[in-house]
């Protein structure tokens, strides 16, 4: 299972957050020139700096496995752009703040917009690479080297386990002072969220058979997302309904039995094997069906060489309410 980070960045002189496109890791400085001020600024790891400004939305995306074995991240880099080799031969000293105030209005505002908040991690699951004075909300402090212009924030997960996959976890920082005549980027704010996602999670192109008599047809080239609900469970979630669900074919369209049918699948890590499928729905049983019981129905198991799940499972306990499943990876959810 992996774990994945998503950093969003928040112009504190605009308010707006933009999400990041992942790209090379830094590996030089920006010259600004003789005449330009040294400006520093809070980016996401791995991630060039001129590429954010043009990126637009998107996300970056890392992942750990979910075991219990330590783990660890690299989150940020604070960073100088200098303006002339002078500069960068300067010390600096930067103050970082663990800035929960910012976390809780991102947390409003994704709330007011029908998003679930972001969750604060237990002190006890992680370590900072750096050491904050007075704890939780304190302050980092960064002293660049001569020749130093990014200086990392990583994460350590001792037990990644410990972490509710059906919940997020973030954290903000916030650039509050640089000396040496540093002057503070707008980008002095980053918030970054960690959420588990299993190996089978994903959004799938999904073909589906339903064998129910009056109701055999196939619902072709169908998006559907597999959303992590435990280390080796996906829950079935149909966007175009909004909800965990099915989806069905009719002689008029497209269509599905409501809410009430909500595959939650089962895996065997191991083997990759479906070793069960439930609803979470209602009260509606559902299992899988054996191989060969229906025509077309042979083993449930993904193949990870292709990204490929092969479904077969029932409802009511009757093999006349049976779905042929093939859901094929497309991207990440």
């Amino acid at each position: 299972m992996k774990l994945f980070k998503y950093a969003k960045f928040t112009g504190a002189m605009v308010g707006a957050v933009a999400l990041l496109m992942a790209c090379d890791k830094v590996d030089e400085p920006d010259a600004l020139g003789d005449d330009g001020k040294t400006i520093v600024k809070i980016i996401s790891a791995n991630t060039n700096s001129t590429e954010i400004y043009n990126s637009g939305d998107g996300k970056v995306l890392k992942g750990i496995d979910f075991v219990n074995s330590s783990q660890t991240i690299d989150i940020a880099d604070i960073r100088r752009d200098v303006s002339n080799n002078a500069e960068l031969n300067r010390v600096m000293n930067v103050t970082v703040k663990d800035d929960t105030a910012a976390l809780r209005i991102y947390n409003d505002s994704v709330v007011s917009n029908g998003g679930n908040a972001i969750l604060q991690m237990p002190s006890a699951w992680y370590t900072f690479n750096l050491a904050p004075t007075g704890g939780r909300g304190g302050i980092y402090n960064v002293t660049f080297q001569p020749g130093e212009f990014a200086k990392q924030i990583a994460i350590t997960i001792p037990n990644a386990t410990l972490l509710d996959p059906s919940s997020t976890y973030g954290f903000a920082f916030t650039i509050l002072t640089a000396d040496a005549d540093g002057i503070v980027s707008v980008y002095r704010t980053l918030i970054f969220e960690i959420g588990a996602k299993n190996k089978y999670d994903g959004i799938y192109r999904m073909n589906s058979y339903h064998n129910r008599p009056g109701y055999q047809l196939l619902v072709e080239d169908e998006e559907m997302h597999l959303v992590t609900t435990a280390g080796n469970e996906v829950a079935m979630y149909w966007p175009l309904a909004g909800s965990n669900g099915h989806p069905i074919m009719t002689a008029t369209g497209i269509s599905w039995y409501g809410a009430a049918i909500a595959p939650r699948v089962v895996f065997d890590p191991a083997t990759d094997l479906v070793t069960n499928v439930y609803n979470t729905g209602g009260a509606t049983p559902m299992d899988l069906i054996a191989p060969g019981a229906v025509p077309g129905a042979g083993v449930s198991r993904y193949d990870e060489a292709t990204k490929t799940l092969y479904l077969y499972f029932r409802y009511n306990n009757n093999n006349d309410r049976g779905f042929l499943d093939t859901l094929v990876f497309d991207k990440p959810r």
